[in-house]
């Protein structure tokens, strides 16, 4: 069975603060802002390659600590 991707998807940046390190408080600020624009669903961290500047702390859960409260994590 498959199914079909309907409605905007919005890819991320992903927020880091003055010491490069992630910025959970700056994802949750973007997700309200993106959620209420009437998005569908939101793509994290695969949209400038800054996958490999996140540090094994950062990822997974701590990245998507802020997505859990809309139910929007993978």
């Amino acid at each position: 069975m498959s199914e079909e991707l309907t409605g905007t998807i919005v890819p991320l940046v992903t927020p880091f603060d003055k010491e490069e390190k992630f910025d959970a408080g700056g994802m949750t600020g973007l997700i309200d802002y993106i959620i209420d624009q009437g998005a569908d669903g939101i793509m994290a961290t695969g949209l400038t390659g800054e996958g490999p500047l996140l540090s094994p702390d950062e990822l997974p859960g701590n990245l998507w600590k802020p997505c859990m409260c809309w139910g929007i994590c993978p």
